[in-house]
């Protein structure tokens, strides 16, 4: 595969891993502050939530780049989504006003057929 699309693989590893450690990191200081480890062993507690999210991030970034059939299919997948051709500016916005002009359309049909609906069966019930 190019150098380029490992650049980027090794760029979402780097992303995947900060995320890992963020979550994991905010994980066990909120389990010091349920358990009230956070108040009793303030001295020590937050050094140990950065040491353990670290390991957290590194794990997780382990475990996802260990596998090399994995890392060759993301590569794959970042190779192909190269090759789509992406839509301009102005033929995104053209499309989102055909999705929001429809979607309108649709709420005003359903608001007849509700309104209609909820009248008959007023008149049948009633």
């Amino acid at each position: 595969m190019a150098k380029d699309e490992r650049f980027w693989l090794n760029l979402s590893y780097v992303v995947a891993g900060a995320l890992f450690f963020f979550i994991g990191y905010k994980a066990i200081i909120t389990v010091g502050i349920q358990t009230g480890w956070l108040e009793k062993y303030d001295s020590w507690f937050p050094l140990a939530a950065t040491i353990g999210g670290l390991a957290i991030g590194i794990a997780g970034v382990w475990i996802a780049a260990g596998d090399s059939t994995r890392t060759e299919y993301y590569l794959s997948t970042i190779a192909e989504v190269k090759k789509v051709n992406w839509p301009t500016g102005p033929d995104t916005w053209k499309m989102t006003k055909v999705v929001v002009i429809v979607c309108a359309i649709f709420g005003v049909i359903l608001s007849i057929f509700d309104t209609v609906w909820a009248w008959v069966l007023k008149f049948i019930i009633a």
